[in-house]
């Protein structure tokens, strides 16, 4: 996964920054998601699926950290900054927002076409 290669590159051991411990939290809170999301019984590929908008998200979020050079920046390089951070994180919700309302609809829409169908082979029900 794309994601956990980037994790991999910048994980280090002796690591003070709380980057790792960042990370570990993260990673409890999207473990949280998935479980979450299983009460739409969604199948794995579905949640991957919506996991990929995070994921990509997050990755953008990092790329950004990494060229914020925190030594050397003003006041309104730190408004950017944190402006930029704010926008990937809105766009991240609304996608995946979009995404799930999507899979939802369509399981929902499968599901009632198929209830339509079965009532109409049940002589019983008629």
């Amino acid at each position: 996964m794309e994601y956990d290669k980037f994790i991999e590159k910048y994980f280090d051991p002796d690591d003070d920054s709380g980057f790792n411990e960042l990370v570990f939290k993260r990673q409890e809170k999207l473990k949280a998601l998935k479980v979450r999301l299983k009460k739409y019984y969604l199948t794995d590929k579905e949640i991957d699926d919506l996991f990929q908008i995070i994921i990509k998200a997050e990755i953008e979020m990092e790329q950004v950290k990494r060229k914020f050079n925190a030594k050397k920046y003003t006041e309104m390089d730190l408004i950017k900054f944190q402006n930029k951070l704010i926008d990937i994180q809105k766009k991240m919700k609304k996608d995946f927002d979009e995404k799930l309302n999507k899979t939802i609809k369509t399981k929902y829409e499968k599901a009632k076409k198929t209830m339509e169908e079965l009532n109409k082979k049940n002589p019983y029900l008629q």
